[in-house]
């Protein structure tokens, strides 16, 4: 027993000897790792140390490179100033320009003050630019470039310079003297901030090219470039040359020619159009005064009385009579040689300040009609113009234009911009003019992904091999993800929500913002509770409706009174009760209405629009006047209309009167 114990121990020590050994190694292990945790460490501040001794070396080069900058910017300065003390005097010529910015000229408006002002401001829908320098291409550019060279230079001019636009010609007797006006025109260029290009300028030149002349102290002579084509001309040796020679020589002679000749082709004309000729000579000289007034032609000739009646006309005769017709008022009146005194048509007129014929009051010097301050007299006369069928509602201009011909006031143009702008049809029938309302209004973007999501239908499918017909599309506003889940077009609300809750809300989380169309799934009473119980804010987007485009149907209805601004860019109207739309519009599918009675008092407003009822126009009854029975026994009421003149009063059937309560 005792050899057994003895034994037993020796082995327990044994294994305790091994668990120590294990552990030492496992306290080395340790320790090593421990030193490897050590050494990475070292490293990771070595790696520190180079990053912030590269930093270090970069802050240096680039305070380096700026000291550089700073030391080149000066020397430039220094440069300028030395320029400035000593300007360097060179003779300016040259066809291609000597402004190194192109026409970079300001436009100086005010001499005395030295103030520029904007002569190109052009005004966009957005706001108003202006050029701040001479652009290319205006019609009047180098115009005004070569006025502006004229008023820098003026002191020099034909004293010892010639200037065409960017080309300045400068001449003098000896050297000395070309030094000294070579200072005074760049002192004067200087002063304007104008500079010239030392690639484009020659100096001290006995002979210039200047404007495709050449000049000298001899004087001024063609450019041999330009005539070389002439010179080396090779004299025709045979027939082809010569007829060569002589078509291209004669081709200038041909059209000078039929310069002097066209004229004279006049003299050919019979007496009839030679009359004619003298009547459209005559207006075409005078049409400054002509113009806008009626104007009677008398002549001798009695066959020009009939111009406008004859049967048959020649074209010379049909463009003729196009130009009077179109810009003209004319009559051509027959006088006899025996009625015709001597010299009467070179004394003018008498004419007083207003002419009276039949006590009617003319405008001097013109035949139109003077309209006097009677609002009431002015106002049928602009209904006349714009509001009745004939004249089409064409706008102020055209209105001004009709009423111009004939009549006149003080101040009429306005009177026709205010009676057009608050024309009711106008405004419900035209489109809108206005500038754009303000700027773009953003979308509110959605903080996390599935927290705003838009559910929508995809129907008339073919059907699939496990009878799906539909798609419900749901799309995330956040990352544009969606999800395509399979469905019936017959499902009801039922089975849309446990797809739902089985595709969108297992996997996605509840959303707090929902968007869907007016589809009656969306719209039922278990959709709202339920949604109302996930936390759920229900929005509904207007449905797509394609209709055909009409020109005759009126762009906007009204005028509706604005309750309240609900949005910066949405606002709410007041709309008839039986009318069964959202009453919230965008500013954009709105504009500003004119009163025509606050303009013009005493204008009477247009009638209201018929109210829908069941989508057909119903007009609402003010009074019943009368009633009578007809012989078949029909019973007819006599209404009078709510809006409506009393002109407007009809004979209505009783039967057709469903609609009205007492």
């Amino acid at each position: 027993m005792k050899g057994k114990r003895k034994g037993g121990r020796e082995r327990e020590r044994e294994r305790e000897r091994e668990r120590e050994r294990v552990r030492e190694r496992e306290r080395e292990r340790e320790r090593e790792r421990e030193r490897e945790r050590e050494r990475e460490r070292e490293r990771e501040r070595e790696r520190e140390r180079d990053q912030e001794r590269g930093r270090k070396r970069r802050r240096e080069r680039e305070v380096e490179r700026e000291r550089e900058r700073e030391r080149e910017r000066e020397r430039e300065r220094e440069r300028e100033r030395e320029r400035e003390r000593e300007p360097m005097v060179y003779n300016a010529s040259g066809s291609d320009g000597i402004f190194q910015t192109g026409y970079a000229v300001r436009i100086l408006v005010d001499k005395n003050g030295g103030q520029f002002h904007p002569q190109t401001a052009f005004r966009t829908q957005y706001e108003s630019y202006k050029y701040v320098v001479m652009p290319f291409g205006l019609t009047n550019a180098p115009a005004r470039f070569q006025a502006k060279m004229n008023h820098i230079l003026r002191p020099l001019l034909d004293e010892c310079m010639v200037v065409y636009k960017n080309d300045i010609l400068i001449y003098s007797r000896d050297m000395q003297q070309h030094i000294k006006h070579l200072r005074s025109a760049f002192d004067m260029l200087r002063r304007e901030r104008f500079y010239v290009k030392l690639s484009k300028c020659e100096f001290a030149l006995q002979k210039v090219q200047f404007l495709g002349q050449v000049v000298s102290a001899q004087g001024v002579h063609v450019d041999p470039k330009k005539i070389k084509a002439v010179r080396t001309w090779k004299t025709p040796e045979n027939v082809k040359e010569l007829q060569q020679f002589l078509g291209s020589g004669t081709t200038p002679l041909h059209f000078f020619l039929i310069s002097i000749l066209s004229p004279l082709s006049q003299l050919n004309y019979p007496i009839h159009d030679k009359e004619a000729l003298a009547i459209i000579n005559a207006f075409k000289t005078w049409r400054c005064y002509l113009e806008g007034r009626k104007t009677t032609v008398y002549t001798d000739h009695c066959s020009l009385k009939y111009l406008k009646t004859q049967p048959s006309l020649s074209r010379r005769q049909v463009r003729w009579i196009d130009f009077l017709e179109t810009h003209f008022h004319y009559d051509i009146v027959y006088k006899p040689d025996h009625k015709n005194k001597e010299d009467a048509l070179s004394r003018p007129a008498h004419r007083h300040l207003l002419q009276w014929d039949n006590d009617i009051a003319y405008r001097k010097g013109s035949m139109k009609i003077w309209v006097p301050n009677y609002p009431s007299l002015r106002q049928l006369l602009l209904e006349e113009y714009q509001d009745v069928l004939y004249a089409g509602h064409f706008g102020s201009n055209k209105t001004l234009t009709g009423i111009a011909k004939h009549y006149y006031w003080p101040h009429m143009a306005e009177d026709v911009q205010k009676f057009v702008t608050s024309c009711d049809t106008c405004q419900r029938m035209k489109s809108s003019k206005q500038k754009k309302a303000g700027l773009l209004q953003p979308l509110p973007v959605p903080e996390q992904p599935w927290q705003v999501v838009s559910l929508d239908f995809i129907t008339g499918l073919p059907p699939t091999t496990s009878g799906h017909d539909a798609i419900l599309d749901a799309i995330d506003k956040f990352s544009k993800m969606g999800d395509f889940i399979p469905t019936h077009t017959t499902a009801r609300t039922k089975e849309t929500t446990q797809l739902f809750v089985r595709y969108i809300i297992s996997q996605h989380g509840i959303p707090t913002t929902l968007i869907s169309d007016g589809d009656p799934k969306f719209t039922s009473k278990f959709w709202k509770e339920l949604m109302s119980l996930f936390g759920t804010k229900l929005s509904m987007s207007s449905a797509y409706h394609p209709h055909l485009p009409s020109k005759l149907r009126p762009r906007f209805c009204g005028p509706f009174l604005v309750e309240a601004q609900v949005t910066p860019v949405t606002f709410r109207l007041r709309l008839p009760a039986t009318w069964k739309i959202h009453n919230a519009f965008h500013v954009q599918l709105l504009k500003p209405y004119q009163d025509p009675n606050t303009i013009f008092v005493g204008r009477q407003p247009p009638p209201p629009p018929p109210v829908l009822v069941q989508n057909e126009p119903k007009y609402e009854v003010e009074s019943v006047l009368a009633h009578r029975r007809r012989r078949n026994g029909t019973v007819e009421l006599l209404i009078r209309w709510k809006s409506y003149d009393p002109s407007e009063d009809s004979w209505v059937p009783e039967s057709d009167m469903g609609n009205a309560r007492r």
